[in-house]
């Protein structure tokens, strides 16, 4: 039994506990009503309450089904009109079907249907989906469709058509899959490489044609997939390269190498060394003669029949001198959550430095990966600001510079940023009583402090769920269960204390605040409201 709204109605009757019948001359009759509206998936029926004689209807609605004389059942809707005349509108039906409609009641008495009417629905265009492209080469491509419905007629043709341009119809390329209902696959070919293909799979039937949703693909180039490995093994005039072909683009490997220069982009016009096996997978070659202190360039290539492609740019510089040499002054100008510190690059190693500032951590000797700064600049002294920090915290910090060789450390130094002091409380007075309705809060500032969080709550421990603080001036009150909370920027803040309903003691606080970060809570103060 299909049920797309049930409203279940219990009575429990005693064993011997007969139903009433109707009073004399009293008669239960409801009409059904002609559909209308009539689509390929719904039509619009109801029913007409003529007489219920003298007992309350529990429901009301209409039943349906493809065999005559339907009952609630099979397939039925509940009516929540309080009119004796109701319409429906049954869906979920199929194309090309004859349906039985029976209006029906229910009360005490039983339930009684009415006079039963059919509506044929009418045959629909087919429901296609186009599902996904697999397989995908230069000029090739298998694709999925699926006639989902066929409409209540028979599917005469399905495939699948394709266009360089969006919305294909099968006046462009197609496929024919025979006909039916279902999935079915068709291997799309003498595709043009690196280029993109709108695909939708098409059902026909006596209707006409419908068309899936459209997806779409880009073939591959033809040309060989490789990437550059990371230069490593780098002496003064020598390094080592490579790459990995990855893919050979529909067609067998035939040379493959690295090419280098000293200025970008290189090609296989100019330096070039080639690894003495084609096809796929990772090769490793040594670059040889080159000058020392010198970026230089590389990219891996790979050749085929339809020509050669290239991997990302690596660049690397030989080796010519030392790493850098640098110290780390004091830090100065320590705040709550930012100090300066100054370093000094007294020399560069021979090259070029690439990056040279102040890393710092809550651990001993810091490094890059560590919290930093970056500077520009050579040689000579550099200052840098430090921020983010935790108030009342410990930090080490130290100066770095780094050159192609690789980075190098000024000595370790220590400081301790400012903590944040816990607030006075001035206003109300520990254990006041206060009456309605207003109550002003206020305390004293705390130096550094960038904002406040007060909490007010009937237990000591401020625990449980947290709600938003009241303001004065509205009916929005405490709440007596959790704690109460609210970050101002003032130093001071009024709520309504409540009703009746808040008398009692309540207790509050207040705690310093610098961006996120917060100081210790003042003393607890108490305030006994009497409303």
């Amino acid at each position: 039994m299909r049920v797309f709204t049930a409203f279940i109605l219990i009575s429990f009757v005693g064993g011997c506990t007969k139903l009433p019948k109707p009073k004399p001359g009293g008669k239960i009759e409801i009409n059904s009503l002609v559909a209308r509206e009539i689509t390929s998936y719904e039509f619009l029926t109801g029913g007409h309450i003529i007489s219920a004689a003298d007992f309350p209807i529990t429901e009301k609605g209409v039943c349906w089904h493809t065999t005559s004389n339907p009952t609630v059942d099979n397939n039925f809707l509940v009516s929540l009109s309080s009119n004796d005349s109701f319409s429906i509108r049954v869906t979920g039906l199929l194309p090309n079907k004859t349906y039985f409609v029976r209006a029906y009641l229910k009360n005490r008495a039983g339930t009684f249907y009415g006079n039963q009417i059919s509506a044929k629905t009418p045959a629909s265009l087919a429901t296609v989906n186009t599902e996904q492209a697999l397989n995908i080469t230069s000029t090739s491509a298998t694709c999925v469709g699926n006639i989902v419905s066929s409409g209540g007629v028979n599917i005469t043709a399905r495939g699948l058509c394709w266009s360089t341009s969006p919305a294909p119809t099968t006046s462009d390329n197609k496929s024919n899959n025979g006909s039916g209902t279902g999935s079915f696959t068709s291997n799309l070919t003498g595709l043009t490489p690196n280029t993109v293909y709108y695909v939708r799979a098409y059902g026909i039937n006596s209707i006409g044609t419908s068309y899936g949703n459209e997806i779409s693909f880009r073939t591959q180039s033809g040309l060989p997939e490789v990437s550059t490995v990371t230069i490593s093994s780098i002496t003064t005039v020598s390094a080592v390269s490579g790459g990995n072909v990855i893919s050979d683009g529909g067609s067998s490997v035939t040379q493959r190498g690295v090419c280098w220069s000293t200025s970008t982009t290189p090609t296989i016009s100019n330096n070039v060394i080639s690894s003495t096996t084609g096809g796929l997978g990772l090769f490793s070659l040594v670059m040889s003669g080159l000058n020392p202190g010198t970026n230089y360039y590389v990219r891996a290539f790979a050749r085929n029949t339809n020509g050669i492609s290239y991997g990302s740019e690596e660049v690397f510089r030989t080796i010519s001198a030392s790493a850098p040499t640098v110290l780390t002054s004091s830090a100065t100008s320590i705040g709550y959550t930012t100090a300066n510190v100054s370093g000094n690059v007294t020399s560069t190693g021979g090259l070029t430095l690439t990056q040279r500032g102040i890393c710092w951590s809550t651990s001993s000797s810091p490094n890059i990966n560590d919290s930093r700064t970056t500077e520009s600049g050579q040689t000579g002294l550099f200052s840098s600001s430090l921020s983010g920090l935790i108030p009342g915290s410990t930090y080490y910090a130290r100066a770095y510079a780094t050159n192609s060789v690789g980075t190098a450390y000024g000595s370790s130094i220590s400081f301790t940023t400012q903590a944040l002091s816990a607030p006075v409380l001035t206003a109300p007075s520990n254990a006041t009583t206060i009456g309605c309705c207003n109550i002003n809060f206020s305390w004293n500032a705390v130096p550094g402090a960038t904002g406040y969080e007060i909490q007010v709550s009937k237990t000591t421990s401020f625990s449980g769920t947290t709600y938003m603080m009241n303001t004065c001036g509205t009916s929005f009150y405490l709440s007596t269960t959790g704690y109460n909370s609210k970050s101002v920027n003032s130093l001071s803040y009024c709520i309504n204390g409540g009703t009746s309903v808040h008398n009692g003691t309540w207790y509050w606080r207040v705690r310093a605040l610098i961006g996120t970060y917060t100081g210790p809570w003042s003393t607890r103060f108490r305030y006994i409201y009497n409303y």
